[in-house]
């Protein structure tokens, strides 16, 4: 059984606005660090999965920012699922897993958002890799943290 990231990155721009917007999206920007969101969401799966196991799923106004800011790692472009038509995450998942299905059954996805601040990137990763364990035997997971407080846009 293969292990394979689906990431989730079809935002619409209009959640965080006026910093996100329809050209830009919030997983787009940099908030904390010198990566988008989307940068380190790719790096943080390439730390779990092989690159080439990585697909994103997204809509055809981030195609262009997803394929620049790809430039950064080794995810092929053909790994880029586009979604017909957007319909939020539950068939963004779906088709995600259909395409990664197709090319192999037995694969073992985690789904990641696009826009996530992980700031224990050690612990998540121990996290994921545990779920993954757990997936490979029969066992759907759900990984997630309690919210804290909000975190304060700086440096944009």
């Amino acid at each position: 059984m293969n292990n394979y990231a689906l990431i989730l990155a079809g935002g619409s721009g209009t959640r965080f606005w006026p910093l996100s917007r329809k050209a830009l999206p919030k997983q787009f920007l940099r908030m904390a660090g010198k990566d988008t969101f989307f940068e380190a969401t790719i790096a943080r799966a390439g730390k779990i999965v092989p690159e080439e196991n990585i697909f994103i799923a997204t809509n055809a106004s981030c195609l262009a920012e997803i394929k620049k800011q790809l430039k950064k790692s080794r995810v092929p472009a053909g790994n880029i699922i586009l979604e017909p038509k957007p319909l939020n995450t539950l068939p963004a998942i779906l088709l995600g897993a259909r395409m990664i299905g197709l090319k192999d059954p037995q694969a073992n996805i985690l789904v990641l958002p696009a826009d996530q601040l992980v700031r224990d990137a050690r612990g998540f990763k121990e996290s994921l890799r545990r779920a993954l364990e757990l997936s490979a035997r029969g066992f759907i997971c759900l990984v997630g943290s309690l919210p804290g407080t909000p975190v304060r846009a700086t440096g944009i």
